[in-house]
Order: structure tokens, then C-alpha cells, then sequence
């Protein structure tokens, strides 16, 4: 409970301790009561005293769990101090020289945070919330109290909930200040608490402050943050030390010792280390020109810390150190070369993981393959003169090295020699013993091999290089010469240099001024990619920019001279171009501008013939594109996800426009083509995408709107997208010459109201379409055969009807279709909204597949004799098709040929049950009774159904047929049941012949049986006339098929006996009344959830063998227990 007040009083007084400093406010929820007593204006009195004295309050809460807040408060300072069993806690706020502070606490020691006014009078007001309050209280004069029956406080903090109190003010007799406020807990416990007011508070009290120094302090033992006024100290922490290598031991010059800094603070200590001298080296003798001199080829003292390699061994010099003499020695952090060493072999150092920093005497020439691999806390590395190489993965893996430093005698570093050899910071420092000058002549093979690899400060003469000045003698700016150079900022080049190579300026992102040479004739690949600058100048000099040559660059505007005349793969990709006048080049490779997310401007040269893919794809930013007239090719994506294109010109000789080239531009465009409808015909779209026409509010030809489009007697065929998604196109107007639509010519279309064929009927029965689409009419079009509006479509003399002929043709209402039809193409009437009659002639053979889906106002229709077989999905999506009637000689109904045709009512066969049970269904949805028809033979509804014997395996005769009521199967007649699935009127089922007849016709071996598990089914079944409730599966039965007894409702029980070892999913789903079963011993691979599923009354299952043994089986009960809550299983139970 007091868990509670500490809580909920502090927000009550609205201090939080955090400074959320959440406001409070009083609200009536138990009705107003007539005030009396205080006036408004001495009430208000009252309230707004608050604002302008001195005031102090308590609070005490019952002793049974101590509680105790103290607030004071005056014009300049708060003090609130709260103590209870659970928590202590302080607070002091503060007004000084018109501004506001909080004291907050660390440690005990307090320092101040500005605040703002708002927060300060929060707290100091707290109780305000009662002013305007008032007429919400009622008045006892006699006890000088206000009074309200419940409150509602209200916190404004997720944390807090809105509780109810009761609640009594008590003024004094004056009838001036608020004397107390009694709260009730609105509880069972009916706790209690008061807030005593006092308006001569004691003294404020504001604890002594500190200020700390930001930087940290330590000694031996700890660091920590030290007062700058006095002793004070905070956060004192032990220190946490880090390997720095070696170092001479302060006062002992002939010491080596282990250093060790503090990662936070870096105070160092030191450690005696383990050397290893002359005695420790294992020594092999070699002579050159007679003379002898020794090779250091290893290390006996593998846990030494120190090697000291002597000058000589034995009176003759050491000259060697043999390859791999060191390899491993991962206790190695410091290594003493004396001068006299010539030659590293290779790998000498490899993985000495501990080795922190290295010096190379003067007279080695080479640093060989691998000499420090994977010297992972290698630090600090020093090349004396006379180093001219660094090989092949010389530091491989030394990502710790921060500082490198070598000499003007290196002309090359081969590949990967520094590779992963940095982490990425901008502490690492390169320093170059030499000049600019001497720095260009160094060859870097690739990226991995300048030592200035990830973000790096280049020294040269341990001076910071920042602005460089190319020397005049230089002719080229070499590959990788200043790869990842972090500290570069300016670069001016003399008039002689012609050449920038591959990766030269490579990540210099604090670049932000270059002055080419106007002599430059060639900039590399990746030049200048992800450099800083906003300008640069390119000369008329220039002759090729490489691939990704400004790659992610700061570059804002950029001038290509019309000596440039390829700009090749993703050279500005991802830079920050806003404004780009290419003056010459005749062609822009893939992705040379993609993902410029400023570019707002582009001006395209009057030479340019083709754009590559993604040239500029995802330019957001851009509006306008206009083409130029010499423009023949636009590659795939080329300005694909530049969603604000809104204005593009295109000029006639273009001939091809690749995949998605103006995929999601705005869909409020307007695009203006240069040419004529014969010119834009001339266009090769490679899909619906490539035309830029597509989704675009405006489209115009030779600055004329289109939207009616006259396709000129000279054009036989329409290519593919051509007019597809212009909006403002309305009326095509098309020639008899038109023998040919190619894909999706006309798709979405949508304000495309007329066509117009300057033909016969007999002449548009010969177009070919290739989709739906390429119809004109698929927009809900009107069709005209020469002014005339197709209405009534008269197809009595047609031999040929071709695919999507009349597609989605809203003004066809009637259509006759002849005897004489030998072709009869796919979707001819598809999508024909306002289709409400179709004849067919007897004597017609074919329909076509989809002839009339999509056809919502076609209500019925008559199949002839002579149609034999109706294709697949001839009437579907005919939401509205009410009837049917066919005629006896159908012997097909191919897949989904009424699918969403869930209007159907009537189904009339002109034949027998007999000749109906020949009719081949394909699937369900192939039966037009499917959605609950009425199914009639010649009229006469059919509700009492007989199977006479010898009838074969029947699928989907009868499915969804609501008309049936009984039926009758004969014993030599083989019935599925699922062919009555949803049969919703079927009661009842009689089959005259044995139960293990009945089971073996729902062998699926043996039909094939088909999972229908969404069909509903709900009869009484009778076996030999005999109702079955408790049905016992005969002996020599081994296995219960889907649908054996899917939807049965008489079974009330079923007894299996030992040979039934399969039941499949489905065989008892939904058997309503199904209460008890009894497994067989030998049942296995079994799912009962599945096997019984629907069965929801059933409670008990019996299994003879114990619970291992049905484990054992297989029989898996997993959610048996959701889907059948009822149920229990019942183990070792015998079997009477």
C-alpha cells in the first residue's frame, strides 16, 4: 500500500525526481455540489497565493509504514527532501540572475543544470490545480473545510494511471490560506494522509555545488573526475590496462620493460620483461667472398618478451635474419635490429601476434613477402634508408599499426602489402622521409599497397600534409598515390600534367579544392571517387574519365567538354550532382549518374546517341529530361525511380527503349514527342515500362495533345506497348490495313472511350491480337465498324473468331454466334461488361477457353448438343450467370469453366441421370452447380438421387447441387462421397451393399481420391438399409480412406479392430455425433487432430497397448486438445 503513496504522491506534488517534472491537475468526476462560504475572489486569493509567498508543506502517512515528504518553497529556491522504508530522495531547484537551475546529483555531489521557467513553477505551484476549482466543492462553515466526495488526478506521464480520492480542504479562520488537505485513499483499506501547509518556512537549504573537470585524472590506483575547486573527486574507477609494447624502464637505462597504459585514461606502468640476447639466438654460419658472417635462425627462449639481436656472434658480423626465424613467437612485443643486418627473410615475423613495434636498420633493401603477417598489435613500424621494396603481403593483417614511416629510397609496394592492415581511423599517420616529388615517383600495384590505406594523416617530413602543390617536372599523378590520404584538403597541378591515374585521389573526403591541369588528357578510374570537393574544372583537353571516376563525390556541378565522348560505367554514381551540361559525348555507359539524389538539371549533348542502363536511375530530384534528336537508344532502367520526372522530350530517331527505362517516374507527366504516330511506331518498347507514355496525364505529338490517336493507312502493325497507359487518350481511330496488335499495346488506357475500325466485320475478325490488352476495346471501350456502334454483334456467317477478339467491348450487349465458327480464339468476349444475351447455333462444335469470363451481365446461357467439350474457364468470373442449360450432348467440362460464377440457381441437363454421369468434370469448379444451383434433368428438379449399379468412379458430379435430399448408391455402383461435397440438402445416404464394399470405394490406390478438405457434407448414413451409429469397421479392413465417412452425422461410435493399421486424413472429419472410438492395437502413422477434425462432441478415445507403444506407432495427438477440447485418451483399455 505504501509502495503506493511513494509513488503516487510524488507525482500528486508533481516532482519527479528525473526532472519530467509531469503537471497535475484536479478534475470532478462525482457531479458538482452549490458552494458556499469563500467567495471566488477570496478563493482565488487563496490559490494564487502560491505564486507570490512563501510556503512549506508535509507530508505524513500512516506509522505503520513510515513516510515522509518535506517541500519548501519562496520566490527564488525549492527544497524537497522524501524518506520511507523504500526509497531516500532529495531535490533543490533554484532561481539565480533570471535563470533556472537544477541540482543534480552524482555520487553525493551536486552540480547545476540549467531548466527552464516552465519546469521551475511547476513544482512550485503544485497544488495551483485547484484554482478555477471552486463551484467543484462543497463547504462546511462550521469546520472552515471544503469538501469533494471524488477527484480524479491526472498525470501527465505513460507510467501513471488516474486514481480516485476524497478529498478535504481546510482553510484558516481568516478565510486566507489553505490550512491543510486531508486525502482518502478510495480503498478498502481507507489509508490516510495529510499535507500540513506552513507560510513561514525555516530556511531554504541548497547544497555546496561542484565543478568537475571534463577530462579525467588518476593515480597509481584509479582514475576519476576531480573538483576544480577542491579534493572532491567522482566516478573513481580502477584502471583497465592495455599491452603498449616496450619501453626503457624510467632510472634504469639498462632495463627493458613491459608497458602498460589505462584504455581510459592512459596512465602507464611498467613490468620487468624477459629478454632474449645473444644467448637465446640460435646462430648458423655462412661465408660470402671467403669471409664469414652468421644468420639468426631462431629463437630458443620462446616466452621472451625482448629480442636483442647482437652486431656480431662469435667475432664475426650478423648479417641474416633467416626466413621464418621468428615465426610464431607470439610472446615477441619488441625486437632490437642492430645496424648490421642486410637481409629479412621471408615470414621471419609472421604472427608474432604480440610484437608492437618494429625499427629496419639502413642498409636492408627489401621488406619481403610476409615478413610481419598477421602481427596483429603491431603499432609503430620505421623503414631506415635504403628499404626500396615492400613485397607482397609484407603487413598483412596488422590492422593495429597507427603510425609508418619510411624514406624516399622506396620506389614500389607491391600488391596487398598493407592489406587489412589498418583499422579505420583518423589517428593513423603515415610519414615520408622526402618530397612531393619523391612521393610520385613511388609505384603502388594496387590498393592494398599504399601504406595510406584507410583513413590516414600523410606527414611528410613528420610535417602534416594538407595542401599539396604538384612540382612542375611531374607529368602524371600515379595509381593510388594518394589513396585514403584523410588529411589532404587542397591540390593544385602545374600545366604539364596529363595523366590522373586509377584510385589517385581515392577517399580523400577532406579534399575540398582541386585545381586540374588544363593539360589533362585523363582521369582514372575511381580518381577521385568519395572526395570532398563541390567543383572542378575539365579542360578541352580531356579525352576519357574512367568508371566510378567521381564515385560518391561531393561534386555539385559539373561541365563535360565535348572532348569527353564516352562517360563511362557509374562515374558520378551516387555523387552529389545537382546541375550536369555534358557538351560532346555520344554516349553515357550504364549507371554513369544513377542514385544522384540532388539532380535537379541536365543538359544533354546534340551529339548523344545512346544511354546505358541505370544511367540515371533513382535521380529523385529530377523533373525535366529533354533528348536530343541524334538519341537512338535508352537502356533498361536508364531513368527508372526518378519519381519526380515530370516533363519528358523525345525526338523521333529513337529506336529502342529497354526494360523499366521510366519504371515509377510521376505519374502526372507529360511527355512530348518530336514526330509523328508512324515515327512512334518505329519505337521498339521492351516492356510496359520502356514507354515513358505509361501512367502520364499528357501525351503529345509534334506539340499536339493525343487524345485521338489516328493510326495511318501505311501501318500493318501495332508494336508492343505502344499506347499503353496514356491517359489522355480517348478515341483510337484504326484502318482496315491493320492486320496485326502486338502485346499490351493499349493497356490501361483507362479514359479510352471509342474505337473506330475504318473496316467491315469480316476484316476485324481477321486482326490479330497477342493479348488482351493489344485490343483497344479492353478499356471498356465502345466498338464502331465503320461509324456504326457494335451493339448487336452478328458472328452467324464468321468462320474465324480470333484470340481476344472483342475483348472487354462495353457496347456489345447481343451477340449471335454461327454454326460455321472452325477457329474459336481465347477470351473473344472477355471482360464484355455489358454482354446480356448470347445464341448459340446448334450445330457450332468449339467454344474457346475464356470465351466469356469476366462477363457480369451475362445472366444466362444455352449450351447446344453440338458442343461437345466446354474449355477451360469459359464462363468464369460471370458473377451474375443465374442459369444454365445443357444439352445431353456434352461429354467435358474443363478445368474451372465456372469459377466465381456464385450467382447460379438453376442448372437444367437435357438428358438423364445417366447420361449426366458420363459428363466428365475436371475439378470442381468445372461443375456449374458448384456455388448451391439447383441441379433439374429436362426440367424436373432432381431431389431423390439413385446410382444405379455398374456406374463407374463419379469426381465432381454433384458437388455444391442444394437441390438433392436423399440418396440412394446400388452395391455394384462406384461412388465417392466427395462427389456430394456441399451438397447442403443431402440428409440422407442409403448404399445397398456391404460396409467393406463401401470402404474399398474410397480406396485412394485404387480412385485416385482427391483432397477436397473445404467441402461440407452433413447425412445420415444407412448400410443394407441399416442406420449406422455404431459403426464397427470389419475384420481384414486395413485401412480408412479420405471420405470413407467425411460428414456422416448418425456415427456416434466406431470400433476398429487389430488389422486397421491406416486411417487418412479426412476420413471422419465432421461426423458431428461422433462421441467415442475405438483404435485398433495396430493403427500407425496416424494424425488424429486431422482424422477427426470437426468431430467437436467427441470425448473419448479408447487404445488398447499402452501409451509407449502408441508413441511408438506414430499416432500424433499435437493441438488434438484446441480442436477437440472435449476429448480424452484412454490407454491399456480392453476391448470386450
Amino acid at each position: 500500500m505504501f509502495k503506493k503513496y511513494i509513488k503516487y504522491l510524488w507525482m500528486l506534488i508533481a516532482i519527479p525526481f528525473a526532472l519530467a517534472l509531469a503537471s497535475c491537475n484536479f478534475i470532478n468526476i462525482g457531479g458538482n455540489s452549490e458552494a458556499s462560504g469563500l467567495d471566488s475572489e477570496s478563493w482565488n486569493q487563496v490559490i494564487d497565493s502560491f505564486d507570490t509567498i512563501n510556503y512549506s508543506y508535509s507530508i505524513k502517512v500512516p506509522s505503520s509504514s513510515p513516510f515522509f515528504f518535506d517541500f519548501s518553497a519562496d520566490e527564488n529556491a525549492i527544497d524537497a527532501d522524501i524518506e520511507s522504508e523504500y526509497s531516500s530522495s532529495k531535490m533543490y531547484l533554484e532561481k539565480q540572475d533570471n535563470k533556472y537551475y537544477h541540482y543534480e546529483e552524482d555520487e553525493g555531489y551536486y552540480s547545476k543544470v540549467e531548466i527552464t521557467e516552465e519546469k521551475f513553477l511547476s513544482v512550485r505551484n503544485a497544488f495551483k490545480g485547484l484554482k478555477g476549482k471552486r463551484d467543484q466543492f462543497t463547504y462546511d462553515n462550521s469546520s472552515k473545510t471544503y469538501h469533494i466526495e471524488s477527484i480524479e488526478l491526472i498525470v501527465m506521464n505513460e507510467e501513471f494511471g488516474i486514481f480516485g480520492y476524497n478529498v478535504n480542504v481546510k482553510f484558516y479562520d481568516n478565510n486566507k490560506w489553505i490550512s491543510n488537505i486531508y486525502f482518502s485513499l478510495n480503498d478498502s483499506s481507507n489509508d490516510r494522509f495529510t499535507i500540513n501547509f506552513d507560510y513561514n518556512p525555516s530556511t531554504i537549504f541548497l547544497p555546496k555545488t561542484h565543478e568537475f573537470e571534463t577530462e579525467l585524472s588518476y593515480d597509481e590506483e584509479s582514475h576519476f573526475y576531480q573538483c576544480k575547486d577542491c579534493d572532491a573527486r567522482k566516478h573513481i574507477t580502477s584502471h583497465s590496462f592495455k599491452s603498449s609494447g616496450i619501453a626503457i624502464a624510467p632510472n634504469n637505462a639498462d632495463t627493458y620493460s613491459l608497458k602498460y597504459e589505462c584504455y581510459d585514461c592512459g596512465y602507464v606502468k611498467y613490468e620487468e620483461a624477459t629478454v632474449a640476447d645473444e644467448n637465446s639466438l640460435i646462430f648458423e654460419s655462412r661465408y660470402s667472398n671467403g669471409n664469414k658472417f652468421y644468420e639468426v635462425k631462431g629463437l630458443e627462449n620462446k616466452e621472451a618478451n625482448v629480442v636483442v639481436i647482437p652486431e656480431t656472434h662469435d667475432s664475426s658480423p650478423v648479417y641474416y635474419i633467416d626466413s621464418e626465424a621468428f615465426m610464431d613467437c607470439d610472446k615477441i612485443k619488441k625486437v632490437i635490429i642492430p645496424d648490421s643486418i642486410i637481409y629479412i627473410g621471408d615470414r621471419a615475423f609472421k604472427n608474432c601476434s604480440s610484437l608492437y613495434d618494429i625499427t629496419i636498420p639502413k642498409k636492408v633493401n627489401y621488406i619481403n613477402n610476409s615478413t610481419f603477417e598477421n602481427c596483429t598489435s603491431l603499432n609503430s613500424v620505421v623503414l631506415q634508408d635504403e628499404v626500396t621494396e615492400i613485397s607482397n603481403n609484407a603487413f598483412e593483417n596488422c590492422y593495429s599499426i597507427k603510425y609508418f614511416e619510411f624514406t624516399s629510397s622506396v620506389k614500389l609496394f607491391k600488391s596487398d602489402a598493407f592489406i587489412n592492415a589498418r583499422n579505420y581511423s583518423e589517428d593513423n599517420t603515415v610519414n615520408f622521409i622526402g618530397t612531393i616529388s619523391d612521393w610520385l615517383d613511388i609505384k603502388f600495384e594496387n590498393e592494398y599497397s599504399n601504406p595510406c590505406s584507410r583513413v590516414c594523416k600523410l606527414c611528410y617530413n613528420n610535417e602534416l600534409v594538407d595542401e599539396i602543390e604538384i612540382p612542375e617536372e611531374k607529368t602524371s599523378i600515379n595509381n593510388y598515390a594518394f589513396y585514403y590520404c584523410n588529411s589532404l584538403t587542397k591540390v593544385t597541378m602545374p600545366y604539364d600534367i596529363y595523366y590522373i591515374e586509377d584510385y589517385a585521389f581515392y577517399d580523400c573526403n577532406n579534399l575540398s579544392y582541386i585545381q586540374l591541369s588544363k593539360k589533362v588528357t585523363t582521369i582514372g578510374m575511381y580518381a577521385f571517387a568519395f572526395t570532398g570537393f563541390e567543383e572542378i574544372n575539365l579542360s578541352s583537353n580531356l579525352r576519357s574519365i574512367g568508371e566510378y571516376a567521381f564515385y560518391s563525390s561531393k561534386i555539385k556541378t559539373i561541365t563535360i567538354p565535348s572532348s569527353v565522348t564516352c562517360i563511362e560505367k557509374n562515374t558520378f554514381n551516387d555523387s552529389a550532382l545537382e546541375t550536369i551540361y555534358i557538351n560532346g559525348a555520344e554516349k553515357i555507359a550504364d549507371s554513369a549518374f544513377e542514385r544522384c539524389f540532388s539532380l535537379k538539371s541536365v543538359s544533354l549533348p546534340s551529339d548523344l546517341k545512346e544511354i546505358g542502363a541505370s544511367a540515371f536511375e533513382y535521380c529523385n530530384e529530377l523533373e525535366e529530361i529533354v533528348l536530343p534528336d541524334s538519341l537512338t537508344t535508352i537502356g533498361n532502367k536508364a531513368f527508372s525511380e526518378c519519381n519526380s520526372l515530370k516533363k519528358i522530350t523525345l525526338n523521333k530517331n529513337i529506336k529502342e527503349i529497354g526494360n523499366n527505362a521510366f519504371y515509377d517516374t510521376s505519374y502526372d507527366k507529360a511527355v512530348y514527342f518530336n514526330g509523328n504516330v508512324n515515327d512512334w511506331l518505329n519505337i521498339s518498347f521492351n516492356n510496359i515500362y520502356s514507354n515513358p507514355c505509361y501512367q502520364s496525364n499528357e501525351v503529345y505529338f509534334d506539340d499536339k495533345l493525343l487524345d485521338n490517336l489516328v493510326i495511318p493507312e501505311n501501318i500493318y502493325s501495332i508494336s508492343e506497348y505502344a499506347f499503353s497507359g496514356i491517359d489522355s487518350l480517348k478515341t483510337v481511330v484504326i484502318s482496315k490495313k491493320i492486320k496485326e496488335i502486338k502485346k499490351r499495346a493499349f493497356e490501361n488506357c483507362y479514359n479510352l472511350k471509342d474505337v473506330k475500325y475504318l473496316g467491315s466485320l469480316e476484316d476485324w475478325l481477321n486482326i490479330s491480337f497477342a493479348d488482351e490488352e493489344s485490343n483497344p476495346c479492353s478499356n471498356k471501350a465502345n466498338l464502331y465498324i465503320n461509324d456504326e456502334l457494335v451493339i448487336y454483334l452478328d458472328l452467324s456467317h464468321a468462320s474465324i473468331i480470333n484470340n481476344y477478339a472483342f475483348a472487354g467491348c462495353s457496347s456489345i450487349k447481343f451477340v449471335t454466334l454461327g454454326k460455321n465458327i472452325n477457329e474459336f480464339g481465347a477470351c473473344v468476349f472477355g471482360s464484355c461488361s455489358n454482354l446480356e444475351k448470347v445464341y448459340i447455333e446448334e450445330g457450332l462444335k468449339i467454344l474457346g477457353k475464356f470465351a466469356f469470363c469476366d462477363c457480369p451481365s451475362l445472366k444466362s446461357i444455352n449450351i447446344p448438343s453440338s458442343i461437345k467439350s466446354i474449355p477451360d474457364a469459359t464462363f468464369s468470373n460471370c458473377e451474375n450467370l443465374a442459369s444454365v442449360e445443357l444439352s445431353k450432348g456434352i461429354e467435358e467440362i474443363c478445368y474451372n469453366a465456372f469459377i466465381d460464377c456464385n450467382s447460379f440457381k438453376k442448372v437444367n441437363y437435357l438428358g438423364t441421370l445417366e447420361d449426366w454421369l458420363n459428363i466428365k468434370f475436371e475439378t470442381y469448379y468445372s461443375n456449374p452447380c458448384c456455388y448451391g444451383a439447383d441441379l433439374y434433368f429436362n426440367n424436373e428438379l432432381v431431389t431423390d438421387l439413385e446410382i444405379p449399379d455398374n456406374v463407374s468412379c463419379i469426381n465432381y458430379n454433384f458437388v455444391g447441387c442444394s437441390s438433392i435430399k436423399s440418396l440412394v448408391i446400388h452395391e455394384n455402383a462406384n461412388v465417392l462421397m466427395k462427389a456430394f461435397l456441399d451438397c447442403s440438402s443431402l440428409k440422407e445416404v442409403r448404399y445397398l451393399g456391404p460396409l467393406d464394399k463401401w470402404l474399398d470405394y474410397h480406396n485412394d490406390e485404387k480412385n485416385n481420391n482427391l483432397d477436397f478438405s473445404n467441402g461440407t457434407l452433413s447425412y445420415a448414413l444407412y448400410i443394407n438399409n441399416e442406420l449406422v451409429e455404431d459403426l464397427v469397421i470389419p475384420e481384414d479392413i486395413i485401412a480408412i480412406w479420405s471420405y470413407a465417412f467425411y460428414g456422416c452425422s448418425s456415427i456416434k461410435s466406431v470400433r476398429m479392430h487389430d488389422d486397421v493399421k491406416l486411417l487418412d486424413e479426412l476420413s471422419f472429419n465432421y461426423c458431428i455425433n461422433l462421441k467415442k472410438v475405438y483404435l485398433g492395437r495396430n493403427i500407425e502413422y496416424c494424425y488424429l487432430p486431422e482424422v477427426f477434425k470437426g468431430c467437436t462432441p467427441l470425448t473419448d478415445i479408447y487404445y488398447e497397448g499402452t501409451k509407449s507403444e502408441f508413441d511408438s506407432n506414430n499416432i500424433y495427438i499435437s493441438n488434438l486438445y484446441e480442436k477437440l477440447p472435449n476429448v480424452t485418451i484412454h490407454y491399456e483399455y480392453k476391448f470386450e
